[in-house]
């Protein structure tokens, strides 16, 4: 028993429950509402038995993945914020001996670049407690990731700026070697706003930059 239900759920109850919806997805302005997290769970495991194909057919849409306009604007998104929370905030609330609102920076930058490794290798994200183990377990580029998050988990201020920058550089080149970006910048703002230009529908294109 778990939140009040008992049994098993009817298959538009299940993705009605995760997603909001009972049908799959049919353009990119529904794709774009549906959480990683949500996607994550109706993704995972393994289906034992499905006579009908209906559960299987839903499910299928979902592991196409993203459509690439709403995984752009999401990246977009994400790089935009990673850079305000990290590479600007995090320094300049250490500068103000202001080591919470530092240490809450920090936390905010690291969740918006996991969310952006997942985008680059095209997995849904899992809910935050597993997020940093699944990193492990992807790309090269998600193993370091991993790697520079620990660390900065257990460094000094001084090491933890060196490896937001680190880091940020990382996603840069996952994002040039996509074909996302071609801004020689070091800041991710900038190449959040390059994205967010390369998107070709003009409603998910006109989206305020950090909308995501």
């Amino acid at each position: 028993m778990s939140a009040g239900r008992v049994g098993v759920f009817e298959i538009g109850a299940f993705y009605q429950r995760f997603l909001g919806r009972r049908e799959p997805p049919k353009d990119e302005v529904q794709w774009f509402a549906l959480p990683d997290q949500a996607l994550n769970v109706c993704t995972n495991g393994k289906v034992f038995l499905d006579r009908e194909g209906a559960f299987t057919a839903f499910r299928e849409v979902l592991l196409g993945y993203y459509p690439e306009d709403v995984r752009r604007k999401k990246l977009a998104a994400l790089s935009a914020l990673a850079a305000q929370s990290g590479q600007y905030n995090y320094v300049r609330c250490l500068r103000r001996g202001e080591r919470v609102a530092a240490m809450q920076a920090l936390a905010a930058f690291i969740d918006h670049a996991q969310a952006a490794i997942f985008l680059l290798d095209r997995r849904y994200r899992p809910y935050y407690k597993w997020a940093h183990r699944a990193l492990g377990e992807g790309s090269a580029l998600a193993r370091a990731a991993a790697a520079h998050m620990t660390r900065m988990a257990e460094g000094d201020p001084g090491a933890q700026e060196e490896e937001i920058e680190a880091l940020s550089a990382d996603i840069i080149q996952g994002l040039k070697e996509q074909g996302l970006t071609g801004s020689g910048s070091d800041f991710l703002l900038d190449h959040a706003q390059e994205i967010q230009r390369g998107i070709r529908s003009p409603v998910l294109r006109g989206l305020p930059l950090m909308a995501g």
